[in-house]
């Protein structure tokens, strides 16, 4: 069986947990006292008699950063443990970074974001895990975090799966939960999903996720035939799954390719792009997405489309100068064509997203991460062209709603309102569109 989508549980399945003892070990040792055996004993002892792990593990503590505070602190004030020892004892529950990545975590992930597999981290967890991952290269492979400190609501209740299931846009039926505890993590089955459950990870070595590559679905390639721009081969990553209304999925990329290149400003930007001298360069938005629309209603290729994107991903320059000189660079490259081509470095976006739109952005990885990004999944169409002149596309949701003419909500970043903003603006220019609603359970 392939999913489309994956749900990890964090602590014990990707990343090492710690052990009691090794817990307060570690606080004795922070604060210069005894951690041998006896010592650590002697603490875990007296949280046991003041009903410590029940509690600690009870309903709700997770849920809210201040209920997981008071709830610690006042274990271990029932426990008769001095103020030091727990102040320690609590800085160590919260040092995520004693927490290291299993060594095959990263190449997993990267292998499922680039096969098109959701991947969404549901954790039952007090603080924000976000840094931990972009601290770990990771943060651009995850598309959703379900934190139950965000949500006001922990595992084992199923809004923790639901909701997220809803934000990866995908069925219980494509997606597998992977944990490592089962009153928790095993509850997704009532959720519908199928589960995996694990022993708890205790070293980095041992293999935490390998195992998922065969089970997620793969992205398949296909050729095509010289195009108007002279491409040789176009290559075509895409996850289809589902049937276009008028005939097989398998011709949608083939007919996207057509519509796309009967924009001319489109072939002109793909001849001439890589003259500027740019990486991982790709063309991508209105520039494909509406031209597609206007062939479908019957209008000129180019209307209504204000503007043609490029992004590009340079993470060794950052600065507004030197994107600015590539923006300098198309508009004269470009001046011929009559159009305003917006050019645009992906590995700045974090550096002004959250004044723009109002919610904070992690560093993307790649400009397919960017793209994976965008406030509705039926923009998340891409096209470049290689050194050797081939056309590669990206479609990561695959070609289904654009040709059915659905607009699609992708609640992994973009917030609400930028969604049914964008949306008023498309209906009013193009009114055949259907516009699927923002999830009622994402903000």
């Amino acid at each position: 069986m392939e999913f489309d989508a994956v749900l990890l549980d964090w602590r014990g399945t990707l990343v090492v947990t710690r052990t009691e003892q090794d817990w307060v070990a570690e606080a004795l040792r922070r604060i210069g006292r005894d951690a041998t055996g006896g010592a650590v004993d002697e603490v875990l002892e007296a949280i046991d008699r003041s009903g410590g792990q029940e509690r600690l593990d009870g309903p709700g503590v997770y849920s809210d950063a201040g209920v997981h505070r008071a709830t610690y602190l006042g274990v271990f004030a029932d426990a008769g443990l001095d103020d030091e020892l727990a102040t320690s004892l609590y800085e160590v529950e919260c040092d995520l970074g004693l927490n290291p990545f299993a060594d095959d975590v990263a190449p997993v992930l990267r292998q499922l974001h680039d096969r098109s597999v959701r991947i969404g981290v549901v954790s039952d967890i007090h603080v924000d895990l976000r840094p931990v991952f972009a601290d770990a290269g990771l943060a651009g492979l995850v598309n959703v975090f379900t934190l139950s400190f965000e949500q006001g609501y922990q595992k084992p209740d199923p809004r923790m799966f639901t909701r997220t299931l809803t934000a990866l846009g995908v069925e219980p039926h494509q997606a597998l939960m992977v944990g490592d505890r089962s009153r928790p993590d095993g509850a997704a089955v009532e959720a519908g999903l199928t589960t995996l459950l694990q022993p708890p990870l205790r070293a980095v070595t041992t293999a935490a996720c390998t195992w998922l590559l065969p089970c997620a679905a793969s992205s398949t390639a296909r050729t095509y035939d010289p195009s108007p721009t002279g491409a040789a081969t176009c290559w075509l990553d895409h996850s289809e799954s589902v049937s276009e209304p008028d005939g097989p999925a398998a011709d949608l990329p083939e007919r996207f390719l057509d519509l796309v290149l009967s924009n001319e400003v489109n072939q002109v930007i793909l001849k001439r792009g890589h003259q500027l001298g740019i990486l991982d360069w790709w063309l991508t938005a209105g520039a494909l997405f509406q031209t597609v629309w206007n062939t479908l209603t019957g209008r000129p290729p180019g209307e209504g489309i204000r503007d043609y994107d490029i992004f590009y991903f340079d993470p060794t320059d950052t600065s507004y100068e030197a994107e600015d000189a590539v923006v300098r660079r198309a508009a004269e490259l470009f001046a011929d064509t009559g159009t305003v081509v917006e050019i645009r470095n992906e590995a700045r976006v974090h550096l002004w997203y959250e004044k723009k739109f109002g919610v904070p952005a992690a560093p993307f990885t790649s400009t397919r991460d960017a793209i994976d990004h965008f406030a509705a999944t039926t923009c998340c169409h891409a096209l470049t062209r290689d050194a050797d002149g081939a056309l590669h596309a990206y479609a990561p949701h695959g070609y289904a709603d654009l040709f059915a003419l659905r607009l699609r909500p992708n609640p992994v970043l973009a917030p609400r309102q930028l969604y049914e903003a964008k949306a008023a603006r498309w209906v009013h220019q193009w009114p055949e569109l259907h516009v699927e609603p923002w999830p009622d359970l994402v903000p």
